[in-house]
């Protein structure tokens, strides 16, 4: 990954959701946070973990289009070892599927009782899948599986979650006024 910058792929990602967040109205915005459990496996061996997520609606450049914020603690079994990754994601789905690309900053420290392995920070791409239930409409469970490409691991995690915040096809108004036809107000 000599040639390819994913830092600055998320810090692209990071802008977008600025540029997002200055463009909308705070009654337009649809914003939602929540939190995740998550399994990674590593080719044979998998870890559980937990972790936080922040997406927004991007739907003034295209309908369905999403940013994303990703946080997983992984749960490692060896004292005093450190593993957790950040990235940022950039989905696609105007209805409850969606797909997308992302990268991740990993992160694994070693313990105590592990010497032999070798602490190690590198950044990775992830192809995404996955779907909401927006049944609710202000609380959304979701399911999400991403691969991992590049690096040294190659990795596959799951992360089954909840969402708290404004569907993006609520029925309620998004600003006083809205919604209602000109000819009662």
């Amino acid at each position: 990954m000599s040639g390819i910058r994913p830092r600055r792929i998320l810090f692209a990602l990071a802008a977008a959701l600025l540029l997002a967040a200055s463009q909308t109205t705070a009654a337009d915005a649809q914003f939602r946070v929540g939190g995740h459990g998550t399994y990674q496996t590593k080719f044979i061996d998998g870890t559980f973990g937990a972790g936080g997520r922040a997406e927004i609606d991007l739907a003034f450049l295209r309908d369905g289009l999403t940013l994303a914020g990703t946080y997983d603690h992984f749960f490692v079994d060896c004292e005093n070892c450190r593993s957790f990754e950040v990235g940022g994601e950039l989905l696609f789905g105007p209805g409850p599927l969606f797909v997308g690309a992302g990268a991740v900053y990993r992160s694994v420290e070693p313990g105590d009782d592990t010497p032999m392995l070798e602490s190690s920070r590198e950044w990775a791409f992830s192809m995404i899948a996955g779907i909401r239930f927006p049944q609710v409409p202000v609380v959304t469970p979701f399911g999400e599986f991403r691969q991992q490409l590049g690096g040294s691991v190659n990795s596959q995690t799951f992360s089954v979650g909840v969402l708290v915040g404004p569907g993006s096809r609520r029925q309620a108004p998004r600003r006083p006024g809205a919604g209602i036809p000109s000819a009662t107000r």
